[in-house]
């Protein structure tokens, strides 16, 4: 069944014409060095919510997992877009309540536990939120047509969210404390209303919202700090046209860039229709791009321009 499946995908690719493919250009580091090629990690949440529902007279700590949820998603979604870390596993484990304080640090023998075969363990461990809402009345003039207005007395909602996350880095294999991240924001947003009953709605019917973004951005944020970056360059190769282009691009497909070359060059030699053989230079161009011999690529796109005006394409691309 698999092997059917690639077939009729590697069917669907060839009809096309072209093939998109994509190789590493270069890492840039995030904010602390760790060292090169770990790149297995697991993302540890220990945080429980277990608030009683109001702090005191004015402040209120909310039951809702929006914030929390946003934080971890906020972590990985960034990760993935790094494309520098494999997230092993995601797990919740060795709980503690959510109090605005660190818990003890975890011993080496349960990042054993946790880590599987990862090189680090990135551990949510510090969570706090609560909210306070004020009111104030403000005067908006209405109009009335006729150039005439009245004025109208709006009830004005602040909603604050106290807001504090902890996160800490562990050396899997050392069980060492990497690094400790505090971040702290009192974020607040507003609504108006004619009616203070409609005020507070409108700050409830986006709460939940505006959680989910908080917590987003502190995930984003760690992320940032701990993950280097893998920038990679897109490109397109031909696929079609002649038996050479279709077997190349099967060895693509498998990784094999090598003897994929080695079918394009075999094309050369047998080719006699331009246009073909400038399909045929660009793919040679693009391989010899990914390698790294940016010469050797230049002078595989300027035959691919000699052939045909597909190839100045191909000049274009390589940057020429």
């Amino acid at each position: 069944m698999k092997k059917l499946i690639t077939l009729v995908l590697l069917f669907s690719i060839l009809s096309c014409g072209t093939q998109s493919v994509h190789y590493p250009v270069g890492t840039s580091d995030a904010t602390i060095k760790l060292p090169i090629n770990n790149k297995r990690i697991v993302v540890l949440n220990r945080v429980k919510l277990a608030y009683s529902v109001q702090r005191n007279e004015q402040i209120f700590q909310p039951n809702t997992t929006r914030a929390l949820d946003g934080i971890l998603n906020g972590f990985r979604k960034e990760v993935k877009n790094r494309k520098y870390f494999y997230n092993v596993a995601n797990i919740t484990d060795y709980l503690k309540t959510a109090n605005g304080k660190y818990p003890a640090k975890l011993t080496p023998e349960e990042l054993k536990g946790i880590a599987r075969d990862a090189d680090f363990v990135v551990s949510l461990e510090m969570f706090d939120q609560a909210i306070k809402d004020v009111y104030t009345v403000e005067i908006r003039r209405q109009p009335l047509g006729d150039k005439t207005y009245k004025e109208v007395d709006f009830f004005v909602g602040k909603r604050t969210i106290f807001f504090d996350v902890g996160w800490r880095l562990y050396n899997a294999n050392s069980g060492v404390l990497v690094d400790e991240q505090t971040y702290q924001e009192d974020y607040f947003y507003e609504s108006e209303a004619l009616e203070r009953i409609r005020s507070t709605q409108l700050l409830d019917a986006n709460f939940d919202r505006e959680l989910r973004n908080l917590g987003n951005r502190y995930g984003k944020r760690f992320a940032q700090r701990v993950s280097p970056t893998n920038h990679y360059t897109y490109r397109e190769i031909y696929t079609a046209g002649n038996a050479y282009l279709e077997k190349g691009a099967i060895e693509v497909r498998s990784e094999d860039w090598s003897k994929a070359e080695k079918q394009w060059l075999r094309g050369i030699r047998s080719e006699t229709k331009r246009k073909k053989l400038a399909k045929l230079y660009h793919n040679l161009a693009i391989a010899n791009e990914k390698s790294g011999d940016l010469e050797q690529a230049k002078e595989y796109a300027q035959l691919a321009a000699n052939q045909h005006p597909i190839g100045v394409k191909t000049q274009g691309i390589i940057g020429y």
